[in-house]
C-alpha cells in the first residue's frame, strides 16, 4: 500500500506536492484493522511519500485507519485518487468516508490533509483526456 502511494505521488501528483514541504520528516501510520491488522508507515522525505518498515515499538501520533474489507480497499483508494485536490474533493472524502467511519484519521489534520491532497490526482490531464474520449 505504501509503495502504491509512493508511485502515485511520483507519477501523477506533482502539482500537489507543495503541501508535503510543510510536513517534511513526518511519519504516518496507515492501519487496516479489517485486513488482519495490516499496517505500513509512510514518511515524507524530499516532498515524496516513502514507505518504511513498521516498528511496533514506536508509537505514532498520526494514524489513518482504513476500516474497510479487502474487496472495498481498491474502490476507496480509487475514489480518493480520482478526487480533485481542492476543498470540494476534501469535502467529498470527508462526507463519503470519514463521516461513515470507513476512514478514521487520528492525530494532526495538519499532517493528514497534505498527504491526502498529494494522493488526490483528479485534476491531472490524464482524466481530462479520458472525459473527452468517452
Amino acid at each position: 500500500m505504501g509503495r502504491l502511494f509512493q508511485i502515485l505521488t511520483d507519477v501523477f501528483g506533482q502539482e500537489n506536492l507543495g503541501g508535503l514541504k510543510k510536513i517534511e520528516g513526518q511519519e504516518v501510520l496507515l492501519l487496516f484493522p479489517k485486513m488482519s491488522n495490516a499496517s505500513v508507515i509512510i514518511k515524507i522525505i524530499n516532498c515524496r511519500i516513502i514507505p518504511i518498515e513498521y516498528n511496533t515499538h514506536t508509537p505514532h501520533q498520526t494514524v489513518i485507519e482504513f476500516w474497510v474489507e479487502v474487496d472495498e480497499i481498491v474502490p476507496l483508494l480509487n475514489d480518493i485518487i480520482r478526487s480533485p485536490a481542492n476543498l470540494r474533493g476534501i469535502i467529498k472524502i470527508v462526507g463519503k468516508y470519514v463521516i461513515t467511519r470507513k476512514l478514521k484519521p487520528k492525530g494532526s489534520l495538519r499532517i493528514i490533509l497534505p498527504i491526502l491532497k498529494a494522493l488526490m490526482t483528479g485534476n491531472h490531464n490524464m482524466y481530462k483526456m479520458e472525459k473527452m474520449t468517452s
